[in-house]
């Protein structure tokens, strides 16, 4: 072979060598910068997880102490009733005897107007 020849193949060899690293690092560089991309988008997709957990946790404390709030209010109302009914009964029963007053009232003014 002659020199000439010889140095255009290794110029050859030199230049396809040359455009495969520089196809390489841009490869790399992109899987790198999407790599770092992806790491930022699972970051705030983690930070947000962490986020709606806790708020899951404060509506599991809430609902924990409505339902709390709410048997005390359902006892309260049972207690509330049942004084109602007393008081009911007792009512009744004082116009009961208010009307037997009435009754024995009139029976003792007709004796006195006799």
């Amino acid at each position: 072979m002659e020199y000439k020849t010889i140095e255009e193949l290794y110029l050859a060899v030199g230049v396809a060598g040359a455009i495969i690293i520089v196809f390489l690092g841009v490869f790399v560089y992109s899987i790198v910068q999407n790599d770092k991309r992806r790491s930022q988008e699972m970051k705030e997709i983690t930070d947000t997880l962490k986020q709606l957990i806790l708020d899951n946790q404060l509506l599991n404390t809430a609902i924990d102490k409505l339902s709390e709030a709410t048997k005390e209010v359902a006892t309260t109302n049972r207690i509330v009733a049942d004084t109602v009914s007393k008081v009911d009964y007792y009512n009744r029963e004082l116009h009961k005897k208010l009307d037997k007053h009435d009754e024995k009232s009139e029976k003792i003014l007709d004796e006195l107007r006799k």
